[in-house]
């Protein structure tokens, strides 16, 4: 797997170079499609994607090898068989796609994806880790019918990038590849909430199948992104469970246990989330679009994702190195940084009191982690003090948290009279 392992460490690389493109085309043509706290939460749920596929992937791979030991083929990789497996690949992401849109339950799994009313590169991160373990069930037929699971795998991570750049406003329509592949045009038509819109061009690689099931729809009024009912929020976390507090409560209001079955599995076009209909007994977070972030803390949580991502290298590049509970704990740092950023970046005080736990807990785990590893004592201390550092430019931040309400959790309630 060291060469699947090498396009790992080149393809960040490349989309870092196109998002850069990007910006700078926004700047030039005077358009924007970005927006700093939305891409925030774009990076940091695909991030903690990433953070995730670093064990299940490798879990994964266990699986496709008992599978392929009891394949129905042994499939050489030659030129053909990697034809048919892009093509095999590409079916089943049709229909994993589609069952994600037309069933409730899978819904909830994908919706995150959709959430963005932005639409840039930085859109193509925003994938949820729930999506991975749904999308791997479709690949289990891979190995079974014979494909050797290293190709499996380069074929799934190319059939990945390939999609990654077409969440951009500025490619126009292709001329005839249009009726071919799955370009930016036919996938800003899968994003949009316009009525003739929604449910269309499920395809990944190809839009052959949309034209062969009747699943395709060509751009032709302006594009509004986003889903039907609005997330309203920055909190990552949030955006990732939102729609399944939805499904529970309307859960509560279904009789009969067919009807609840129904409910999971019908169109969540045919079911009325609205508020109204829900009742009110989960309070929503409140939310400001434009909470007036101050650039200097929005460059402390980019600093905090670049974190993640040196630690997610770090992990995958010295991964034989570390033991499992060090990799574990490096791990759950970085999920505690990505379950705050976007609530950080909105203002939100919990996340302000949740960075300063996090840091202090830090500040202790890191001298007993290097000790532990055998780490020299200069490699630490350096991340100590840059640790330190980044305390003092969140405290730096309290008087625009203290105006949100940061001690607003531990305030004590008038006594009633």
């Amino acid at each position: 797997m060291k060469s699947v392992q090498s396009i790992f460490f080149i393809i960040p690389i490349f989309f870092f170079l196109a998002l850069m493109i990007e910006l700078w085309l926004q700047r030039k043509l005077k358009r924007r499609v970005f927006h700093a706290n939305d891409s925030i939460v774009n990076f940091s749920c695909g991030l903690s994607d990433r953070l995730f596929s670093v064990f299940w992937e490798g879990f994964l791979a266990s699986v496709f090898i008992a599978l392929g030991s009891i394949g129905l083929f042994n499939i050489p990789v030659t030129w053909w068989s990697v034809v048919l497996l892009v093509l095999l690949v590409d079916f089943l992401w049709y229909w994993c796609h589609r069952f994600g849109h037309e069933t409730s339950l899978l819904w909830g799994v994908h919706i995150l994806h959709h959430q963005s009313e932005q639409y840039n590169f930085s859109v193509g991160y925003r994938i949820s880790s729930f999506q991975t373990i749904v999308r791997s069930a479709f690949w289990l037929v891979l190995p079974f019918v014979g494909f050797q699971p290293e190709i499996i795998f380069t074929v799934l991570i190319f059939h990945g990038v390939y999609q990654m750049p077409l969440h951009t406003q500025f490619i126009p329509r292709l001329g005839f590849l249009e009726y071919i592949m799955v370009t930016p045009s036919a996938h800003r038509v899968h994003h949009g909430t316009n009525p003739e819109y929604i449910d269309k061009n499920y395809g990944g690689v190809f839009i052959i199948w949309d034209l062969l099931f009747g699943t395709y729809a060509r751009e032709e009024s302006t594009v509004r992104y986003g889903i039907t009912k609005p997330l309203s929020s920055y909190d990552t976390v949030w955006a990732h469970v939102h729609f399944f507090r939805d499904i529970r409560l309307k859960w509560r209001q279904v009789p009969g246990v067919g009807a609840k079955l129904k409910l999971l599995f019908s169109p969540p076009s045919q079911m009325d989330y609205s508020e109204e209909t829900l009742g009110t007994e989960d309070p929503i977070p409140s939310f400001e679009e434009n909470p007036g972030t101050p650039a200097s803390l929005v460059f402390y949580v980019f600093t905090q994702i670049l974190w993640t991502v040196l630690t997610i290298y770090a992990m995958v590049a010295h991964s034989h190195q570390l033991a499992l509970e060090v990799k574990a704990a490096m791990v759950t740092f970085s999920f505690l940084i990505l379950a705050s950023v976007g609530a950080l970046a909105e203002g939100k005080g919990w996340a302000f009191t949740a960075e300063l736990i996090r840091w202090v807990f830090a500040l202790v785990a890191l001298p007993a982690l290097g000790i532990y590893q055998g780490w020299d004592t200069i490699y630490w201390g350096i991340g100590e003090v840059f640790m330190l550092a980044q305390v003092g430019l969140l405290l730096w931040h309290l008087p625009f948290f203290k105006a949100k309400g940061v001690f607003q959790a531990f305030a004590m309630k008038p006594a009633d009279h």
